[in-house]
């Protein structure tokens, strides 16, 4: 036994046990070939190589670095100060907490959950083959397939392009400031505001109200089963049915009404004149209340009628029938190119004639 110190100035060995209650210092370097046991502490200023198992109960510090060539196992917990470099894979079956942040060059596996309290940032792919929650929200700059389903209960900007082959659900407001392509279809169950177009290859079926403010264009045709409103014009550009199906086609500029046609104020109000008066043809015209020009170029005085292609009543309360004819005041003219000028005259037949 040495109670002091002592100094060994050359090689010491040892076959037998070495045991020193106050400590060991070491300038030069120590080589173990069997076993060493240290329950106090250890300092080593240099470099020191384990070539077996090192176990420690206690705590490893490593003040300029650690570097394992073979494999390490932690049962514990494991702070590291600095950085960690690790070059090969690394297996954490507990949780891996990393405060200051956390870089992958290669590839990442998780196969429990990840949680991540600040930003994360994948300069690459990134595949999650369960769910991915963002309760913060999720920025895309690149773009995004979604096979199976996603979550987002904070905001979600993708400024590249976005590909789901599953549902999509969407609980709040989305803004989509280039082109949304449905595949599938569509479904809305609240409300839809298109400030630029859409368009629609299929069937679309509106159980509710529908409001456009611009232009409304079917290339396939329009059914509505309820009422429509028009506020504004309604221009049919070939021709326009109204109740069922005529039995021959409509020609263009043709109005079909199979039913009743009830105008209480007028068939149309003409280009000059009262609400009362009623016109039906291009180029008919009135002059006075509750005239009526029914015909191409009628032309009718108050209280007059005018049917017929070129037909006119000259004076008030006249009644000219057919293509040309002409009466004065009261009087009736019925016949092609008939007419009867003198007061309540009356000129009947094709090319009739009445005086006063």
């Amino acid at each position: 036994p040495v109670s002091g110190n002592a100094q060994f100035n050359n090689d010491l060995s040892v076959t037998g046990k070495l045991n020193a209650a106050g400590g060991q210092s070491f300038s030069g370097g120590q080589s173990v070939s069997g076993g060493q046991t240290v329950t106090g502490g250890q300092t080593v200023s240099g470099n020191a190589q384990f070539n077996n198992d090192l176990s420690v109960t206690g705590k490893l510090n490593a003040a300029g670095g650690q570097s394992v060539s073979g494999g390490q196992t932690v049962t514990g917990g494991q702070t590291v100060s600095g950085n960690a470099q690790f070059n090969n894979d690394l297996s954490v079956t507990g949780k891996l907490n990393a405060a200051g942040g956390q870089s992958v060059s290669g590839g990442q596996s998780v196969s429990g959950g990840q949680s991540v309290s600040g930003n994360a940032q994948f300069d690459n792919d990134l595949s999650v083959t369960g769910k991915l929650n963002a309760a913060g929200g999720q920025s895309v700059s690149g773009g995004q397939s979604v096979s199976g389903g996603q979550s987002v209960s904070g905001g979600q900007a993708v400024s590249g392009g976005q590909s789901v082959s599953g549902n999509a659900q969407f609980d709040n407001d989305v803004t989509v400031t280039g082109k949304l392509n449905a595949a599938g279809g569509q479904s809305v169950s609240g409300g839809q505001s298109v400030s630029g177009g859409q368009s629609v290859s299929g069937d679309a079926l509106f159980n509710d109200n529908v409001q456009v403010n611009g232009k409304l264009s079917s290339g396939g045709g329009l059914a509505v089963k309820g009422t429509t409103d028009i506020d504004g014009g309604l221009n049919a550009k070939q021709w326009l049915v109204v109740g069922p199906p005529p039995p021959v086609d409509p020609k263009q500029g043709e109005l079909w009404v199979n039913g009743a046609l009830i105008t209480p104020g007028g068939m149309a109000v003409c280009p000059v004149g009262s609400p009362s008066d009623t016109c039906l043809g291009q180029g008919a015209s009135t002059n006075g209340p509750n005239g009526t020009a029914l015909g191409g170029n009628a032309q009718s005085e108050s209280g007059g009628t005018a049917v017929g292609a070129n037909s006119r009543v000259s004076n008030a309360n006249g009644t000219s029938i057919g293509m040309g004819t002409n009466t004065g005041n009261s009087g009736t003219a019925v016949g092609v190119f008939s007419e009867a000028m003198g007061d309540h005259s009356s000129a009947l037949g094709s090319g009739a004639s009445a005086g006063g």
